[in-house]
């Protein structure tokens, strides 16, 4: 069931190399994504975008703050809240497509006959039937982000975060993926917090768009895009956001040369 998801003063350091200064990634940063949302988080590059995620995965531990899920502190033991779609699909080679989809069903043990109606649910929803059977190497890219997709959906995570899932993709395999993933959670509607180096791409698929100043970042300005989807990338409104949002970018990068 999609879950809220509250950051709360959350920083981050790494310690110092030789003779510099700690670096410090994130300070004192604080947003909120609503169940059933979708919020991206963009920002100039390496102002700590991936490491925000791998803090709220449970990958990285933060220095300071709080990560609330449904407004209860989220701990070690409620990581299964959390599924994570990484810019690299991380399909296991060796597993079938049908077999890939089952991993975190088969971590929560699922009893046999529920994990594989659930696995029959998604290779249908996904339009993976001609290719269950299949190995990861026999799968175009988007075939394969498919299956990290439905992987990471079916044992039914709170919040779904999303690193750039779609840059290796080409332009039109891009365009059909953030069309299927918009499909896919105009039926679930799942939570999603989505990393995004393109501004269209953030515009076409968000509720919110959360836009981040450079180390150490801080969230800088709050985009709310309440067009109706799907959304018009030629339309006049969609352009003024996308201008809006290259601004407050271009004055960032302009206060931290």
């Amino acid at each position: 069931m999609a879950a809220s998801l509250t950051i709360k003063g959350l920083s981050k350091s790494y310690p110092a190399q030789k003779d510099a200064v700690p670096l410090l990634v994130l300070e004192s940063m604080d947003f909120h994504v609503p169940a059933g949302s979708i919020v991206s988080i963009a920002g100039l590059n390496g102002s700590g975008k991936t490491t925000l995620l791998r803090i709220i995965a449970g990958l990285e531990s933060p220095d300071t703050g709080s990560m609330l899920i449904d407004e209860k502190i989220k701990t070690s033991s409620s990581g299964r809240n959390i599924g994570m779609i990484f810019q690299e699909v991380a399909l296991l080679p060796w597993r079938t497509v049908r077999q890939n989809i089952a991993v975190g069903l088969e971590l929560d043990e699922r009893p046999k006959t529920e994990l594989e109606d659930l696995v029959d649910d998604f290779i249908t929803a996904f339009g993976l039937a001609d290719y269950a059977g299949k190995y990861p190497k026999e799968l175009s890219g988007g075939l394969r982000q498919k299956v990290a997709i439905a992987r990471t959906l079916a044992p039914g995570p709170g919040v779904v975060l999303m690193d750039e899932p779609f840059s290796a993709l080409d332009c039109q395999t891009r365009e059909e993926m953030l069309s299927f993933l918009l499909k896919v959670w105009a039926k679930r509607q799942d939570t999603i917090l989505f990393v995004t180096h393109n501004i269209e791409e953030s515009l076409y698929l968000s509720d919110q768009v959360l836009v981040i100043s450079p180390k150490p970042s801080r969230v800088a300005e709050i985009i709310p895009v309440t067009m109706p989807r799907p959304r018009d990338k030629t339309s006049l409104e969609f352009n003024m956001l996308r201008r809006r949002i290259i601004d407050v970018l271009r004055r960032l990068s302009e206060a931290n040369p």
